[in-house]
């Protein structure tokens, strides 16, 4: 696909008179714009025979393994009913998988950062948070998230929740809240005192 400019996939994608299919990509990217012109003309095909096509023309080399961002879209354009029932396994495992690679990025950031998001974290969200447990609750303006942290907790010992991103339409207050939840709920469960009453 090297021939062809991203312009002139935009142009295709107009006469064709379709809107674009993002594609694993935040913005409309080579990627994405391919992926529209692929399941638009060739839309008799599956989307197992889409993504093949797409893997050839990014020159990617034939492999058992497909990105787990390009399955996940793969997956998406499938009818709800095949997605609920006969791929179900397989969003599971993808949904899974997105969420490692989410807490992974939340681990792997530096001490100095960390220090910096508690810093910059209001009290009064600090305070919502169970006292004497080994727990965190910390905003994060930089990606526009709030974090949750209990020591032993379930399902995992972390939890972070994106207000208005790409991929959910969260508010903050909703974010918040659901982290609040999180760290009470795991209190709760250690048969330590629940929710306060007001």
């Amino acid at each position: 696909m090297e021939g062809i400019t991203e312009e002139q996939m935009k142009n295709i994608i107009i006469v064709l008179g379709v809107s674009v299919i993002k594609s694993g990509e935040v913005s409309a990217g080579r990627r994405s714009l391919l992926w529209t012109i692929i399941v638009t003309v060739l839309n008799d095909k599956d989307v197992a025979y889409h993504t093949s096509v797409l893997l050839e023309m990014l020159g990617a080399q034939r492999t058992k393994h497909v990105d787990d961002v390009l399955m996940h879209e793969a997956v998406k354009q499938l009818p709800d009913h095949e997605q609920h029932f006969e791929y179900k396994h397989l969003k599971d495992k993808l949904e899974q998988a997105e969420m490692e690679r989410k807490m992974l990025k939340f681990v792997e950031r530096k001490g100095g950062e960390k220090s910096a998001r508690d810093w910059e974290t209001p009290a009064c969200i600090k305070d919502l948070r169970p006292l004497g447990a080994k727990c965190s609750l910390v905003m994060d303006s930089k990606l526009g998230a709030f974090e949750a942290y209990y020591a032993g907790g379930k399902p995992t010992n972390s939890m972070s929740k994106t207000w208005e991103g790409p991929r959910n339409n969260y508010s903050k207050l909703q974010c918040l809240n659901i982290c609040v939840d999180y760290l009470w709920t795991n209190h709760a469960d250690k048969n330590r005192e629940s929710w306060p009453t007001i």
